[in-house]
């Protein structure tokens, strides 16, 4: 299996701002330390206070990067990066979090001791935590006998689908 499928299914589907995720991907694919700041050591469009934070979200598995979050961050917090927004859905901070799955997915971004959904520190290294917990979930349900059993059942489906039309098309001739 192809490495990070999981995730690329997580960015197209289950995520805020998905749209953004494949072009952020396509701008960094997970470049070399060295190389992945650019010439000025920082990530492009993302405020100075939360460059390290976004590099090290950036790098919490192989399947994120730093550009990636930071475009998922800039379009969560519509453009503003304020760790107080807050949605009339409910989500809050930077990386637009629900309470609940805040209070099992949040973490210490800053040291400080504290997982905050309002610090954007926290809200943002949660953020690729998150991303990176979901593509493994997901890379390791692609490999299952689950998956397995549901490909072939849709691939004989549509093979029944395929020929119930073929055989259509031959007697309205």
């Amino acid at each position: 299996m192809k490495k990070g499928l999981g995730f690329s299914i997580v960015a197209l589907f289950a995520l805020p701002g998905a749209a953004l995720m494949p072009l952020a991907m396509l701008s960094e694919p997970n470049a070399p330390a060295g190389n992945a700041r650019g010439g000025s050591g920082r990530v492009s469009g993302v405020p100075e206070e939360y460059q390290d934070v976004v590099w090290r979200a950036g790098h919490a598995c192989d399947v994120v990067s730093p550009s990636l979050i930071a475009a998922q961050a800039d379009h969560e917090s519509a453009h503003t990066w304020d760790p107080q927004i807050t949605s009339s859905a409910g989500v809050r901070g930077i990386a637009q979090f629900m309470p609940a799955t805040w209070a099992t997915h949040g973490h210490d971004g800053d040291g400080d001791g504290r997982a905050d959904i309002t610090n954007g520190a926290d809200s943002i290294y949660s953020q690729g935590l998150y991303m990176c917990e979901l593509a493994q979930n997901i890379d390791s349900w692609l490999a299952s006998s689950v998956w397995s059993i549901c490909v072939r059942v849709l691939f004989l489906l549509s093979v029944r689908w395929i020929g119930w039309q073929a055989r259509r098309e031959s007697l309205s001739r």
